[in-house]
Formats: structure tokens, sequence, C-alpha cells
């Protein structure tokens, strides 16, 4: 770099300042850009995000969300109309959708709600006062707080609370409800009956605990974590009848980290932790026994591959969370959740009930029930499924834009256009169609039609995780195992 004067013939005269150059050091993007733009080009302008990481480094290989926009033009400078196509699309272009985030909703949420808004202490426009991730009533409370995982702006109601997952919008509901109308609300919705729920590997097991004491002297057994000590055993509830004791073992959710400190020298699978605690419990066959349980069981002999697993559910790398139902086998019946599709488990007696209601996609046609299960004398039980049809279904279309708009419709619609080209009003009429439309996707964007999946059979966790990473050591090898059976 140098600056200098020169004359009127543009002849050099004086210098003013004068730096020799020094080259930049390089610098290297982990994003791979053919990956990036393949994911790209699986959404497009669907409403969706992809991340891909290194797991080992935490390099981001991709980061795609979609719908999106030229960012040089961002530079660049664009015409009003292409910002304001901009600013007017629904599905939000400029959103980063890989930042935003929702917390998990609890089961007992919307009970509460419920509870409140029918013994009329709570009305669905009340709004409480705080700011934080932390909350308590008073000093009396000493060190104890009510935490909740995510801040968000707009009132705090009945409705953004139920989408944040706020905990401590439903302490305050729940302390403005008061205790007597809180207990004889959920008596009232139990009905006199006896009623047994169990946590889900989506559910948090401590927040669901919370309530296991007070609420099991009500008649409903809300249990979120299995057996954790040596001393403790899975909670067992005894009911009595015309043709003698019925015994219900409630497990919840069980992962092998969970129960270590019980079996402590033992390197436990998932299948192993679960058989375990069954097996340590002391159940009187003469009687009548049921087991309330969340796992992914399969029959003897059955592999995980064979199982038709819904969208919405969690599948783990080589399926190391499945557990042999012939554990199961000595109850009289056991009552199973994990599976969205309801199906048997080896016996008639052991079963998923599945979900009540379709809950993605890759569940339309499946028929939606709840289970009734009469048992009488040991032996005798009668099961009869009771279907439920909800006021929208999930359904699947496809076919050309006008074949399709013969149809209008107010279910939950997937559609599929088998057209190349769709005019600029095509969404508007799509829309006007079925106002509870889920998506619209070309058909050649379906992954079917681009990507064959190579199904990976008959390798175990350890064997899927050396093909991943190459070459590994004894003690690498060793250590990978540590964590296996922690997990």
């Amino acid at each position: 770099l140098e600056i200098y004067i020169v004359d009127k013939d543009g002849n050099k005269k004086q210098t003013i300042i004068k730096q020799e150059k020094v080259d930049g050091e390089n610098i290297k993007l982990t994003i791979d850009t053919e990956l990036q733009s393949k994911l790209y080009n699986e959404l497009k302008d669907d409403s969706g995000l992809f991340v891909v990481m290194n797991y080992k480094t935490g390099e981001i290989l991709a980061l795609v969300s979609t719908p999106s926009y030229d960012v040089n033009k961002m530079t660049l400078g664009m015409s009003n109309s292409e910002w304001e196509k901009i600013q007017k699309n629904e599905n939000s272009p400029m959103m980063a959708r890989y930042l935003q985030k929702y917390c998990p909703g609890s089961t007992f949420k919307p009970l509460t709600g419920a509870i409140g808004i029918s013994t009329n202490s709570l009305k669905t426009d009340d709004t409480f006062n705080y700011s934080g991730l932390s909350w308590q009533k008073n000093e009396s409370w000493g060190s104890y707080k009510i935490t909740t995982l995510t801040a968000y702006s707009g009132a705090k109601n009945l409705k953004n609370a139920l989408i944040h997952s706020d905990n401590i919008y439903f302490a305050q509901a729940t302390l403005q409800i008061g205790k007597d109308n809180f207990i004889n609300g959920l008596k009232k919705v139990a009905n006199g009956a006896y009623i047994f729920i169990i946590s889900g590997n989506h559910d948090s097991a401590e927040r669901l605990n919370l309530y296991r004491n007070i609420l099991s002297r009500e008649r409903l057994f809300l249990v979120g974590k299995p057996p954790m000590k040596e001393d403790e055993f899975i909670e067992k509830v005894t009911l009595k009848d015309e043709y003698g004791n019925v015994n219900f073992y409630l497990l919840p959710f069980v992962k092998p980290a969970m129960v270590k400190n019980i079996f402590e020298d033992e390197k436990l699978t998932y299948n192993d932790a679960v058989r375990k605690l069954i097996l340590r419990e002391n159940i009187d066959k003469n009687e009548r026994n049921i087991i309330a349980s969340h796992q992914f069981y399969l029959p003897v002999g059955k592999n995980a591959e064979e199982v038709e697993r819904a969208d919405e559910e969690i599948v783990t790398v080589g399926n190391i969370d499945e557990v042999k139902a012939d554990v199961l086998y000595d109850f009289d019946y056991a009552a199973l959740g994990h599976l969205h599709r309801a199906g048997t488990v080896g016996k008639d007696y052991v079963r998923y009930a599945g979900t009540p209601m379709q809950c993605s996609v890759s569940e339309v046609g499946q028929e939606k029930g709840i289970l009734c299960v009469d048992i009488k004398e040991k032996g005798n039980i009668n099961i009869e499924k009771i279907v439920i049809n909800p006021l929208r279904k999930i359904r699947k279309l496809e076919g050309t834009l006008e074949n399709i708009l013969e149809n209008p419709s107010e279910d939950y619609v997937n559609i599929t256009i088998s057209e190349d080209e769709l005019n600029t009003d095509a969404m508007d009429r799509i829309r006007a169609a079925f106002p509870y439309l889920l998506k619209v996707i070309r058909k050649e964007q379906n992954l079917e039609d681009k990507k064959n999946f190579e199904i990976v059979n008959d390798k175990n966790e350890m064997d899927l995780i050396k093909d991943f990473l190459g070459e590994i050591d004894e003690n690498e090898e060793k250590i990978l195992n540590e964590i296996l059976n922690n997990l």
C-alpha cells in the first residue's frame, strides 16, 4: 500500500505513506456446500430446517432454514415489490428456524388448566405478572424456586403457557385455583375411579414424580420415576373385587443409567435393565397381575426393523432400546405405551393401545381408539376396542391441482401435486379449499423418488459406531462400551 503525491504530469513527487502487503490467513469453512445444497433442495419452499453437525468436533456441516431468500439482494439492494413479498410471506423466510425452540409439553398442564376453568377459578385470559426463568411465592419457600426453560414475549396467559410449557404460570395458576378446587377437580375427573399414569420417554420424569405422594391419597397414581435405589421396587397398587386381589405394577420409561445403583456391578442394556427390574419383584402368580409399562417391546425372534414406526417416534440408532417381550408373559395383562400403532406383542394380552388420535401423516389409515379391558376371575379376560372418530382426520391427497380442488375438505390434509409447476394463485386456492392444510409438496420433491436409503440389518450399536468412526483401538472401544451401557 502506497499513498503519494504526483505533479501535473503524473510523476511521483512525494510518498506520504507506504506499507508492504501482508497476506491474510486462509479461512476454511466447515459447511459442506454439496450437502447444504442437497438439503435445501429437499425443502425448498416448505417450512422446515436441517442442522447437521460433526458430533466429535461440533463443526456445523449444514444449516438450512426454509423458505429462504437471496441474501445477496440484501446487500446489493432489492425492489420494493421483492421486499414486500418477503414481508408478507406467512411462512416467514427471514426466520432462522434452527434458532427457534419450544419446550416439551407436560402431561399435567392441560389438566390443571381444565380444572381451573371448570371451577371458575381460572379464566383463559387471566395473566400473571412475572419475568425471568425462576420464581417463588415468598421467603417461606426457602431456597426452593419454580423454574421454567424458556422466556417468551407476550401475555402470561393460558394459551401462551401451554405453547411454551411455562412451569411458573401453572404454579401461580394452581395457587389461584386453590388446594380444595384442585383436589376436587381431580376427583371429578376420576369420578371415583382409580387412575394410573406413568411417564414416557417424552415426559419429564422429575416433574411428573413431584405429585406422586400427594395424588396417591386421592386414588390418582402418577409415577414418573422407576426404582433407582436397591430398596426401591416397582410401584404396586393392589385393589380387590369379588374375585380377589388385582395387583397393578406401574413401570415408567426406564433407561439403563437410571437403575445402575441397583445393579451396580452390571453393564446393562435396555433389555437387561427392564428384565431385571421385573424379575426382582415378588409376583404372586395365583393372583391377577397387570403391568403398565412404556418401552419398545419386541416379541422374541422378531427384528425391530419389522415394526412400523410413526414419524413422531424417537428411533434409536441400532434400536438399542428394544426389550424382549417374554418378560411380560407371566402377567395377566400388559398395558403398553411407546408405539403409536396399536397391536399385540407376541400374546393377545400384551398390547400397545396406540395413540388415541393420529399424531402424524405416517399414521394415515390407522384406526384409532382406546382399549376397554374387562378382567374377571384369573384367566377370564375380555378386550374391546372403542373406536374414536375425530372431528377431523389426517388425510393424504395426490393428483393434479384441479382434481384435488374438486373435493374440498375440512380434514387435516397433506397434499402431493403431480405437476411440475403451479400457478401463482395455487396456494390461495388450496388454502381456501382446505382450511386445515398441513403441507403441499410437488411429487418430484418426495424423498423416496430421490434417495435410496440403506437399511442396516444384523448389526449391534458397537458395529454401527465402528462403521461410522473407522478403525478404533482397544481403549477407545472400552470407553465407547461404557458410554453405551450408561445411556
